[in-house]
Protein backbone atom coordinates (compact mmCIF):
# COMPACT_ATOMS: atom_id res chain seq x y z
CA UNK A 1 0.00 0.00 0.00
CA UNK A 2 0.76 3.68 -0.81
CA UNK A 3 3.06 5.10 2.08
CA UNK A 4 2.83 8.67 1.64
CA UNK A 5 5.59 9.55 4.44
CA UNK A 6 7.98 6.66 3.44
CA UNK A 7 7.86 7.56 -0.62
CA UNK A 8 11.01 8.24 -1.43
CA UNK A 9 10.42 9.89 -4.81
CA UNK A 10 8.18 12.08 -2.98
CA UNK A 11 11.54 12.69 -0.67
CA UNK A 12 13.24 13.60 -3.52
CA UNK A 13 10.86 15.77 -5.00
CA UNK A 14 10.44 17.63 -1.75
CA UNK A 15 14.42 17.92 -1.63
CA UNK A 16 15.07 19.19 -5.17
CA UNK A 17 11.84 21.83 -5.06
CA UNK A 18 13.50 23.31 -1.62
CA UNK A 19 17.24 23.69 -3.42
CA UNK A 20 15.04 24.70 -6.55
CA UNK A 21 17.05 21.88 -8.58
CA UNK A 22 15.79 21.12 -11.54
CA UNK A 23 15.24 17.18 -12.84
CA UNK A 24 17.83 18.56 -15.74
CA UNK A 25 20.16 19.89 -12.62
CA UNK A 26 19.83 16.99 -10.74
CA UNK A 27 20.54 14.56 -13.65
CA UNK A 28 23.64 16.39 -14.37
CA UNK A 29 24.87 16.65 -10.46
CA UNK A 30 24.33 12.65 -9.82
CA UNK A 31 25.54 11.90 -13.29
CA UNK A 32 22.59 10.60 -14.83
CA UNK A 33 20.36 10.43 -17.16
CA UNK A 34 17.33 12.43 -17.00
CA UNK A 35 15.02 9.80 -17.32
CA UNK A 36 16.84 8.01 -14.48
CA UNK A 37 15.62 11.20 -12.07
CA UNK A 38 12.07 11.02 -13.38
CA UNK A 39 11.95 6.96 -12.53
CA UNK A 40 13.02 7.63 -9.04
CA UNK A 41 10.85 10.44 -8.94
CA UNK A 42 7.86 8.08 -9.37
CA UNK A 43 9.28 5.08 -7.29
CA UNK A 44 8.21 4.54 -3.63
CA UNK A 45 10.91 2.12 -2.99
CA UNK A 46 14.46 2.37 -3.97
CA UNK A 47 17.38 -0.06 -4.51
CA UNK A 48 20.37 0.56 -1.89
CA UNK A 49 22.15 1.67 -5.03
CA UNK A 50 20.10 4.05 -6.06
CA UNK A 51 19.38 5.40 -2.43
CA UNK A 52 23.88 6.15 -2.20
CA UNK A 53 23.42 7.41 -6.03
CA UNK A 54 21.04 10.37 -4.79
CA UNK A 55 22.57 11.12 -1.26
CA UNK A 56 26.77 10.83 -2.45
CA UNK A 57 25.67 13.15 -5.04
CA UNK A 58 23.87 15.60 -2.82
CA UNK A 59 25.91 14.96 -0.39
CA UNK A 60 23.84 14.10 2.73
CA UNK A 61 23.24 11.36 4.77
CA UNK A 62 20.92 8.52 3.91
CA UNK A 63 19.17 8.58 7.51
CA UNK A 64 19.00 12.71 6.43
CA UNK A 65 17.34 11.88 3.57
CA UNK A 66 15.07 9.22 4.85
CA UNK A 67 13.72 12.17 7.76
CA UNK A 68 12.82 14.25 4.88
CA UNK A 69 8.93 14.89 4.95
CA UNK A 70 6.96 14.48 2.18
CA UNK A 71 4.19 17.11 2.39
CA UNK A 72 2.25 18.83 -0.18
CA UNK A 73 2.60 22.82 0.73
CA UNK A 74 -0.33 24.87 0.40
CA UNK A 75 1.01 27.06 -2.36
CA UNK A 76 1.16 23.67 -4.23
CA UNK A 77 -2.80 22.26 -3.58
CA UNK A 78 -3.59 25.99 -4.91
CA UNK A 79 -1.45 25.38 -8.42
CA UNK A 80 -1.36 21.91 -9.56
CA UNK A 81 -0.62 23.35 -12.52
CA UNK A 82 3.16 24.75 -11.23
CA UNK A 83 4.94 21.12 -11.46
CA UNK A 84 4.00 20.78 -14.95
CA UNK A 85 4.90 24.47 -15.86
CA UNK A 86 8.11 23.86 -14.56
CA UNK A 87 8.24 20.10 -16.06
CA UNK A 88 7.68 21.71 -19.00
CA UNK A 89 10.25 24.38 -19.43
CA UNK A 90 12.64 21.57 -18.60
CA UNK A 91 11.71 19.71 -21.77
CA UNK A 92 11.48 22.48 -23.94
CA UNK A 93 15.37 23.32 -22.69
CA UNK A 94 16.37 19.95 -22.99
CA UNK A 95 14.74 19.61 -26.49
CA UNK A 96 16.78 23.20 -27.73
CA UNK A 97 20.10 20.97 -26.32
CA UNK A 98 19.27 18.42 -28.94
CA UNK A 99 18.57 20.70 -31.00
CA UNK A 100 21.61 22.79 -30.68
CA UNK A 101 23.47 19.79 -30.76
CA UNK A 102 22.34 18.74 -33.88
CA UNK A 103 22.61 22.07 -35.66
CA UNK A 104 26.68 21.56 -34.82
CA UNK A 105 26.33 17.89 -36.20
CA UNK A 106 25.19 19.54 -39.39
CA UNK A 107 27.55 22.02 -39.47
CA UNK A 108 30.57 19.39 -39.02
CA UNK A 109 29.13 17.60 -42.14
CA UNK A 110 28.20 20.40 -44.01
CA UNK A 111 32.55 21.08 -43.99
CA UNK A 112 33.35 17.44 -44.33
CA UNK A 113 31.59 17.34 -47.43
CA UNK A 114 32.89 20.56 -48.44
CA UNK A 115 36.40 19.48 -47.52
CA UNK A 116 35.25 16.42 -49.81
CA UNK A 117 34.28 18.03 -52.57
CA UNK A 118 37.66 20.22 -52.48
CA UNK A 119 39.60 17.40 -52.89
CA UNK A 120 38.20 16.36 -56.38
Amino acid sequence: MFNHNNHYGEKLRKFLRDRRITQHEASALLGVHRSTIQRLLENEIWSEKQLSIVTNGFGISQDDFRIIENQTTKVEKENPWKEKYYESIERINELYGKLEKSNNMNEELRKIIENLKNRK
